[in-house]
């Protein structure tokens, strides 16, 4: 039934592809492959370019703005060394933290890395500054007294799940603590502890915080914008630095919006190379395969393309005799390809990452839009250079030559 519904264009580019399954499957193969080289390298781009926007920011994980190293150690209760960081209008809101780097392993890791170990001040509002959420399905966890919250990329190196136990320490601080969550995270290894986890399992009397989390206005937070409110937003922002630094209680400001500015340059750099090889070599794969054997194909079907320009065909209709073909083959071999990508794309990945870093493992639906397209013009020119073949092809002198 579905035969009898073709019309005889259609049913002469089923014959075709029936009666040249060789070449049909190298061209296949050649535009799949193609595809998935473009997705994978505009998926690469994505991943580490979009690591510190969903890293740092107001809807990301790393919240604050800022970060102020303290002179001298504080308790929960110290309201007058916090009365420096009560400015509205400036500063939207502030949590005191003890931070220090640390190590941590496992016995059948059987080796350590550093961490930063954080303890916020303010469980309460810990999300208006961290946002702590599932590694897998990112729902949000409650900051609990229970034990510690690890990284997934920490969980992964070490083969970690929630109830596990984890050694942290540095010189005579040390403590085996069971994994409460795994969270989300992107650069570096956190692990974060209530003040009461922190007391319980290192045997400390009470937190001291060394350090304060700065949450922004978002007239000083501003990073995006015209360039006239992202320079005043960055003069606003150097203007509190030096009024926090002016107090006895601060040694130094340093604001997330500097890590994005110094790191943000180098990773569109990287980016922009990584995508640039990637379409450049699916771009010489597509011209190889597809021009060959479109001219392979051509030279073997001269006397029948010489045939049906006789029978009265325009040069356009004779191009399309063989475009048909290729333009079915295309659709199904960039569709392959999309599919074949995102494996290619998760291990080239998970092969970049370093140690201390996990890159962005899900491909924006740009990506696929993207590599579809750039595949499919790759094609349309590869068969715009053969039209000129086609009409090129002289009626009297194929037919006159032997098969």
């Amino acid at each position: 039934a579905l035969w009898q519904r073709l019309s005889f264009s259609n049913k002469v580019t089923v014959r075709n592809l029936m009666r040249n399954k060789k070449r049909v499957l190298m061209t296949f193969v050649g535009i799949m492959g193609c595809t998935a080289l473009i997705l994978t390298g505009f998926g690469v781009g994505n991943s580490i370019g979009t690591m510190l926007d969903k890293q740092f920011g107001p809807e990301s994980i790393m919240r604050f703005d800022g970060q102020v190293l303290l002179n001298s150690p504080i308790t929960a209760d110290s309201d007058q060394a916090m009365a420096v960081f009560d400015q509205p209008g400036r500063i939207k809101a502030a949590m005191p933290v003890f931070m220090k780097n640390m190590y941590a392993g496992t016995a059948d890791f059987g080796r350590q890395i550093e961490v930063v170990m954080a303890v916020p001040g303010g469980k309460e509002n810990v999300g208006v500054f961290l946002s702590l959420v599932d590694n897998e399905n990112e729902q949000p966890y409650q900051f609990v007294d229970a034990g510690v919250f690890i990284n997934g990329k920490t969980a992964e190196l070490m083969d970690l799940g929630i109830g596990d136990k984890i050694t942290i320490q540095s010189g005579a601080m040390k403590a085996e603590i069971p994994v409460a969550g795994i969270t989300r995270n992107y650069v570096y290894h956190y692990v974060y502890l209530s003040p009461a986890a922190y007391e319980k399992f290192f045997g400390v009397a009470e937190t001291q915080f060394n350090a304060v989390l700065l949450r922004l206005e978002p007239e000083l937070a501003r990073t995006s914008g015209s360039r006239e409110l992202v320079n005043r937003a960055k003069e606003a922002r150097a203007q509190l630095s030096r009024d926090l630094t002016d107090q006895a209680e601060v040694v130094a400001v340093v604001y997330n919006s500097n890590i994005i500015d110094t790191v943000g340059s180098m990773i569109d750099v990287m980016r922009n190379v990584i995508v640039s090889v990637f379409t450049l070599a699916a771009g010489a794969l597509a011209f190889v395969v597809l021009y060959n054997l479109n001219n392979i194909n051509i030279y073997e079907r001269v006397r029948e393309l010489a045939t049906i320009k006789v029978l009265g065909f325009y040069n356009l209709e004779a191009s399309m005799y063989i475009y048909r073909e290729n333009i079915v083959i295309s659709i199904f071999g960039i569709a392959a390809g999309l599919l074949l990508g995102i494996p290619i794309h998760s291990f080239v990945i998970r092969t970049a990452e370093i140690e201390s870093m996990m890159f962005v493992r899900t491909l924006s639906p740009l990506n696929f839009v993207w590599a579809a397209a750039i595949t499919a013009l790759f094609a349309v020119g590869i068969n715009l250079l053969m039209h000129k073949k086609i009409k090129d092809i002289s009626m009297v002198e194929s037919l006159k030559s032997v098969e």
